[in-house]
C-alpha cells in the first residue's frame, strides 16, 4: 500500500466522494480503512434499531405483532460493551418512539457508565409521536443522551414526557453548546402545555451560542433576548398556542414593545389567522433574508393587511425570499383575492429571488399587474402565485407570462394560472428575439384554459425552448379534462425533438 494511503486526511478525503455502498466495501478491506470507514458509516442514524441488531441474538427479538423489540434479558457488561463500540461513532442520532422501540430506551436506561450512551453525539432528534398513547420514551434514558458535547437538539415531546421532565430550565448548563434548539408538541392545543412561556425564556436566555430556534410558546422575554442576540441567524414560532392558552399574550392592542432583531437573517411564522400574525410582525424590526408566513386560516380575514405591513417591517433591501401559506380560505368573496393593489407594496422588495403565495382564493391580477411586479423584482428566480382549484378565468394571458419571462431573465420556475385560450402571434414574433429564457424546464399552470395546443406551443417554444414539463390540476369535469389533454399535447410538443427544429428553422426564416 502507498505510504500516502496511511495518512488519516487522505483516507477522510478519499471517504468524502464515497457513497454508502462503497464506505461499506472499503471497510471490507483492510485495517488501516475500516476505523475511518466505520466511523462514517455509522455517524448518522436515523433511528437506533440498527445499533440493537448488532447485540447478541439471544438478548433481544421481534414480536410481529404489533411489530416490537422485546429484551429476553437485562444487558450485561459484555452487551454494553459491543453496543459502545458503534455507539461512540455516532453524531448525528434521531430517536422516534412508538410502539415499537419503547422497550428500546427502557432497556438502555441503565449503562455501566454514561459514556456508554453515545459519547461523541453532537445532533439529537427526539420525538414522540401525537398519537402515541401508551408508549413514551424513557426519561432517564434521555437525560443520558443530554451531554456537553451536543450543539442540536430537537424535542417534540408529549405533554407527559415534558412534565417528567422537571429539570428542563437546566438544559443551558446541561448542554452549554447548543446552537441549534427547538422544543415544541407534536399535536399542540390538545391539551394544555407544561412547556409554559416561561420555561421557554429560561432556557432561551441561558443558551448563549443560538443560532437556530424553533419554538411555539415564546414569552417577550424570550424575544427581546433573542433579538438582541449577534449569533442569531434563523427563527421559527408559532403565535397559535400564545393565542389558545395565554390571553396575557395575545398580539392585540396598543403595541408597545418592539423586537427589533440585529442579526436574523430566516424568519417562520405561523399563526391562528393572518390578523393575528400581523399584529405580531407590527411589532417587529426584521432584516431577513427569508420570510415565511403561515396562517391556520382561522377567521374570516385576509392577508392584505399583512402584505401592506411587510414593507415598514422588514428592509427592503435585505429581503429575498418571501412565502406567504394558507391552510384554509374563504372562498366566498372577491375580496379574498389579490389584485395589484394589494400586491404593490411587495414591490418595494427590489432584490427577492423567491416570491410565492400558496393560496385558495380568486384572481384578481391582469397582465399589466403581472408585469408591474417582474420590473420591480428583476432578479426572480421563482414565482408562484395562487395554487387556485376554482373554475373562475383569469385575467393573465400568454402575453402576461411573456412579460414575467421578459423582465425576469434569471426565472427558473414558474406557477400560474393564465388565461392561454387566446394567442398573441405578432407578440411571440417580437418575443422571439427579445425574451427567450433557456432556464425554464417546467411550468405548473394549474387549471389554466387552453384551446390551440398547437399554436400554445409555438408561442411557448419561442420564449422557453427548453420547456419539456407542464404540470396541470387534475379535474372531473369534461371541461377540465379536455384542458388537461390539451396542455399534454403541448408537453408533447414540447418534448418532440423533430417538432422544435421545425419550429427554429421556422423562425430562422
Amino acid at each position: 500500500m502507498h505510504p500516502c494511503l496511511r495518512l488519516g486526511e487522505i483516507i477522510q478525503i478519499i471517504l468524502s466522494y464515497l457513497d454508502l455502498k462503497a464506505t461499506t466495501s472499503l471497510a471490507r478491506t483492510c485495517q488501516t480503512f475500516q476505523e475511518p470507514s466505520l466511523n462514517i458509516i455509522w455517524s448518522k442514524l436515523d433511528n437506533i434499531t440498527p445499533l440493537v441488531r448488532t447485540l447478541p441474538p439471544d438478548l433481544w427479538k421481534i414480536e410481529k405483532y404489533p411489530n416490537k423489540y422485546v429484551f429476553a434479558r437485562p444487558m450485561g457488561l459484555e452487551d454494553w460493551t459491543i453496543f459502545h463500540r458503534n455507539a461512540r461513532r455516532v453524531r448525528s442520532l434521531r430517536l422516534l418512539c412508538h410502539r415499537g422501540t419503547s422497550a428500546i430506551f427502557t432497556s438502555l436506561s441503565a449503562p455501566p457508565d454514561p459514556s456508554y450512551l453515545f459519547p461523541n453525539l453532537r445532533q439529537l432528534d427526539c420525538e414522540e409521536s401525537y398519537d402515541n398513547h401508551d408508549d413514551y420514551i424513557n426519561v432517564t434514558f434521555l437525560r443520558h443522551l443530554l451531554r456537553p458535547s451536543l450543539v442540536s437538539l430537537t424535542l417534540q415531546l408529549s405533554p407527559r414526557t415534558y412534565r417528567t421532565m422537571t429539570d428542563l430550565q437546566s438544559l443551558p448548563i446541561t448542554c452549554p453548546q447548543i446552537k441549534q434548539l427547538s422544543v415544541y408538541e407534536p399535536c399542540p392545543g390538545q391539551e394544555e402545555s407544561p412547556i409554559t412561556p416561561d420555561i421557554i425564556s429560561q432556557i432561551i436566555r441561558g443558551c448563549h451560542h443560538l443560532q437556530e430556534v424553533t419554538c411555539n410558546r415564546p414569552s417577550d422575554h424570550a424575544l427581546h433576548h433573542m433579538a438582541q442576540m449577534a449569533s442569531l441567524k434563523t427563527l421559527s414560532i408559532d403565535l397559535g398556542l400564545l393565542e389558545r392558552f395565554s390571553p396575557s399574550h395575545h398580539f392585540r392592542g396598543t403595541l408597545k414593545i418592539e423586537f427589533s432583531f440585529v442579526a436574523l437573517r430566516a424568519f417562520t411564522i405561523k399563526g391562528p389567522s393572518f390578523n393575528s400574525i400581523c399584529q405580531f410582525l407590527k411589532r417587529c424590526r426584521l432584516p431577513v433574508r427569508d420570510l415565511l408566513i403561515s396562517s391556520d386560516g382561522d377567521g374570516d380575514d385576509t392577508a392584505h393587511n399583512l402584505i401592506a405591513c411587510l414593507p415598514d417591517q422588514c428592509l427592503n433591501d435585505a429581503l429575498v425570499k418571501l412565502d406567504i401559506m394558507d391552510a384554509q380560505f374563504d372562498i366566498s368573496s372577491q375580496s379574498q383575492g389579490f389584485s395589484i393593489a394589494n400586491l404593490r407594496p411587495l414591490c418595494a422588495f427590489t432584490n427577492l429571488s423567491h416570491f410565492s403565495i400558496s393560496t385558495i382564493c380568486w384572481s384578481l391580477l391582469d397582465d399589466s399587474g403581472l408585469e408591474e411586479l417582474a420590473m420591480a423584482w428583476p432578479n426572480l428566480q421563482y414565482f408562484q402565485l395562487m395554487e387556485t382549484i376554482l373554475e373562475k378565468p383569469s385575467a393573465i394571458t400568454l402575453s402576461g407570462l411573456g412579460a414575467l419571462i421578459k423582465h425576469c431573465p434569471r426565472l427558473g420556475f414558474i406557477s400560474l394560472v393564465i388565461d392561454a385560450t387566446v394567442v398573441p402571434i405578432a407578440t411571440s414574433l417580437m418575443l422571439a428575439f427579445e425574451t427567450r429564457n433557456t432556464k425554464i424546464t417546467a411550468l405548473d399552470l394549474g387549471n389554466s384554459r387552453i384551446v390551440s395546443p398547437e399554436l400554445v406551443a409555438a408561442f411557448l417554444y419561442r420564449i422557453a425552448p427548453n420547456l419539456r414539463e407542464i404540470e396541470t390540476s387534475l379535474s372531473s369535469t369534461s371541461e377540465g379534462e379536455r384542458r388537461v389533454k390539451n396542455w399534454a399535447q403541448v408537453e408533447a410538443l414540447m418534448g418532440d425533438a423533430s417538432w422544435r427544429d421545425a419550429q427554429a428553422l421556422r423562425d430562422s426564416v
